[in-house]
């Protein structure tokens, strides 16, 4: 979905990338406890790169979403969600950015998710 918006708009694909995507899951996670760019530990977002062997990336950004289940907040939905909104939008069509990881957990009847966006 992210590469067909930026198709449209005339940006490059962005390549999956599965170190980025293993960061995704755990925000994901942490998002539970906390729905913030904040970690639960009190540090940025981009603080979990790191863990990763990411590097601390200057340019990087995250997009975040909570919502009901699946069947009523599914990904299409969350996607145009972000794409109405000026932040998240502007990670999505980035030119700043060639990788994405995608996250997604879930707790009860919550759905939370994650982009995470990486330049080369």
């Amino acid at each position: 979905m992210v590469n067909l918006e930026r198709k449209k708009a005339g940006q490059a694909p962005l390549q999956e990338d599965t170190i980025l995507i293993g960061a995704a899951d755990e925000r994901a996670e942490e998002l539970v406890t906390r729905f913030s760019h904040i970690r639960p530990d009190g540090t940025q977002w981009n603080t979990i790169l790191p863990l990763y062997g990411l590097g601390r990336a200057s340019s990087g950004g995250e997009n975040i979403a909570m919502g009901t289940p699946l069947a009523v907040a599914g990904p299409q939905e969350i996607m145009n969600g972000w794409m109405n909104s000026p932040g998240h939008k502007a990670n999505i069509l980035s030119r700043s950015f060639s990788r994405i990881g995608v996250g997604i957990a879930r707790s009860g009847e919550i759905v939370y998710w994650v982009q995470l966006f990486l330049g080369s």
